[in-house]
């Protein structure tokens, strides 16, 4: 691969994330970027309000049921998982 390999620093976050069943695969990534592999990048004001921008656009006009800013019910229990609570 040519050129630069630009990582916004939350895809970094992202990609921890979905490495997280595999610790040694997401500890060799962080070693891959630390040793330069990836240039790691922060965002500008302009990529935020260009991520703005899209989420209105792609935005489903109704919110889930299970939207913990949602009053009502909370049927899968998401204001205890956003607390930190345990779920039985």
């Amino acid at each position: 691969m040519t050129g630069r390999r630009l990582l916004p620093s939350p895809g970094l976050t992202e990609v921890c994330w979905l490495l997280e069943r595999w610790p040694e695969v997401e500890a060799a990534f962080l070693d891959e970027t630390a040793d330069g592999a990836f240039e790691l990048i922060h965002l500008a004001p302009a990529d935020l309000t260009r991520m703005a921008e899209l989420v209105r656009h792609y935005a489903v006009r109704s919110t889930p049921p299970f939207s913990p800013w949602r009053s009502g019910s909370d049927p899968i229990g998401s204001r205890r998982w956003i607390t930190g609570t345990s779920v039985r």
